[in-house]
């Protein structure tokens, strides 16, 4: 299982940033992966990003909340967050529950 992050602060100050950091990670991927962000950051991350990439947006630090996410996540190996603490938090939390 493989989780990686990225800053909100690192893409607010270089939205390019994102499409090299995305270049240099395809490599570390083993399977399929999940981009677990926040639906305001979505616009501005979505366009250095490969069309269909597939996302999750976290609405709640809740654990029950994100339990409730866990049946729809066992096809990916990989969560990448993208954004600020909540998302990086999300990510983390699948990865561990589904390794």
């Amino acid at each position: 299982m493989t989780c990686l992050f990225l800053k909100e602060i690192f893409l607010t100050s270089r939205p390019s940033s994102v499409a090299t950091f995305w270049a240099k990670c395809q490599i570390l991927w083993l399977g399929p992966y999940l981009v677990v962000t926040m639906a305001d950051l979505w616009p501005h991350i979505s366009k250095h990003l490969p069309e269909g990439t597939p996302h999750l947006f976290v609405t709640s630090m809740e654990r029950s909340a994100l339990e409730a996410e866990l049946p729809r996540l066992g096809g990916y190996s990989s969560f990448v967050g993208l954004g600020g603490g909540q998302a990086i938090d999300a990510a983390k939390y699948f990865a561990w529950r589904l390794n």
